[in-house]
């Protein structure tokens, strides 16, 4: 399931998105912690558009992958948001 499934503000006006993403035995990139060219692709998108801060990464036994984005920007879009994940969730 590839959407958001928290977000909180901070005091310092970041935006926290987790989004839960599952990763199947046919996909090419099975854990995305290893994958370092697809976290490097995703802070440039991120530098392109002003947008990055942190990016991290965590396991958890309910899904493969906890993904965790701050963001300084408080009107973040949902484009921008659907962009994001589905640059995480390619394979």
């Amino acid at each position: 399931m590839n959407n958001i499934l928290w977000s909180l503000w901070t005091g310092s006006t970041m935006l926290i998105y987790i989004g839960c993403l599952r990763t199947t035995q046919s996909r090419r990139h099975t854990t995305l912690t290893t994958n370092k060219s697809l976290l490097t692709s995703l802070q440039q998108q991120f530098t392109h558009n002003k947008y990055t801060i942190i990016t991290l990464l965590y396991k958890n036994f309910h899904c493969n992958q906890f993904s965790i984005y701050m963001f300084t920007h408080m009107n973040l879009t949902r484009a921008m948001t659907r962009s994001t994940l589905n640059i995480v969730s390619s394979s």
